[in-house]
């Protein structure tokens, strides 16, 4: 009996060896997911190429986000900013040097005493941000943070992050197993709205780490109860971003980056047939689309909780319309970006001493 036991279990050894090699040697579907990103419990699905991989940030030392070089301890008589956020604020598809970060420290000089930082990595959640920031950026000693909040995906993907312990290990075997990644893979397709899915999903079966449809399930409205949730992990995201920078001695803002759909005010998405799939997606009664809905709640927010946030939707939309986003991308283009800058600095300069370092006027 027993050597039957070790017969099944080394054939099933072999088999899975066999299946792993052939998925590495021919490739599938989702691949270059596995070898190009960290699934990463802490911070989300983030690139593995990331500066936040490199060595830890030590007083004396340097770091460089984006091929730009910093000293870790400020530097004398220098008011230092540091903007935290994820693939909005890095910049994809525009370059670091072309992202609102940079754009801003081009607006505000600062008498040549400002330095700027862009720490925005993609794939950050909001959750993973406040991580990153209390476990690793402090020692920066920054005098004002700034939030990029991509409003494409950062409310349904911080859900990940409460959601974590419920799969230990996965992130692991995702990124070590081809076999292993895509068999999740496989099964995230087929169990959403399940009890069993490693995906949040709402009750409209919608995973909320679904890129387009997770954006087009918080339009609905009224708001479902899984996107209700993404509001409250949010708002206690912020609350706790508010607690760290009154504990720290810096000034905390905000700012939005917008969607396609809310800068055209009607549900579009870059990707024509991600906006006729999910144009035909079949409401329950009562419900409707709202493209201008997650702004509202996220600024509401940001009301409650008093804190400084910075909307460009108007702008945006008025001076750039869809021209405000990257053709088949949703991120925003280098004209946006520098619209998006120039918002958050028109914001900023009402109160110059506390944000810009500068007296009042």
């Amino acid at each position: 009996m027993g050597g039957k036991v070790g017969l099944v279990l080394a054939s099933t050894a072999v088999a899975l060896l066999v299946a792993e090699v052939a998925l590495r040697l021919f490739g599938y579907e989702g691949q270059q997911e596995r070898l190009a990103v960290e699934f990463d419990d802490t911070y989300g699905d983030v690139e593995a190429e990331s500066w936040i991989y490199g060595p830890p940030l030590v007083p004396g030392g340097r770091f460089a986000p984006h091929q730009f070089e910093h000293e870790v301890n400020k530097p004398e008589d220098t008011w230092r900013m540091l903007f935290v956020g994820d693939s909005g604020t890095a910049g994809s598809g525009v370059g670091a040097r072309n992202a609102f970060p940079l754009q801003f420290r081009r607006i505000h000089d600062g008498g040549g005493r400002v330095e700027v930082i862009n720490t925005g990595v993609p794939g950050l959640t909001t959750v993973g941000e406040l991580r990153l920031l209390r476990d690793r950026l402090l020692v920066l000693e920054p005098d004002v943070v700034v939030l990029g909040l991509f409003m494409a995906n950062d409310l349904q993907h911080n859900l990940t992050q409460v959601r974590g312990a419920r799969w230990p290990h996965a992130g692991w075997i995702r990124r070590h197993s081809a076999l292993g990644h895509l068999l999740f893979l496989r099964f995230l397709a087929h169990s959403a709205g399940t009890p069993f899915s490693p995906a949040p999903a709402e009750e409209h079966g919608i995973p909320m780490n679904d890129y387009v449809g997770g954006e087009f399930a918080g339009y609905i409205t009224p708001v479902p109860p899984t996107f209700r949730l993404a509001y409250q992990v949010l708002e206690e995201t912020l609350r706790q971003l508010g607690e760290l920078s009154r504990e720290h001695d810096f000034e905390l803002a905000v700012v939005l980056v917008p969607t396609l759909s809310t800068l055209t005010r009607e549900l579009r998405f870059p990707d024509p047939e991600d906006t006729r799939r999910w144009s035909r997606f079949d409401l329950q009664p009562g419900e409707r689309i709202d493209v201008g809905q997650p702004t509202r709640e996220v600024m509401a927010i940001c009301a409650r909780l008093e804190l400084v946030c910075v909307d460009p939707t108007e702008a945006l939309a008025t001076h750039l319309g869809a021209d405000a986003i990257l053709e088949d991308d949703d991120h925003p283009t280098v004209a946006a970006h520098r619209l998006i800058a120039a918002q958050l600095y028109r914001r900023l300069a009402q109160e110059p001493e506390r944000f810009l370092g500068l007296p009042a006027r």
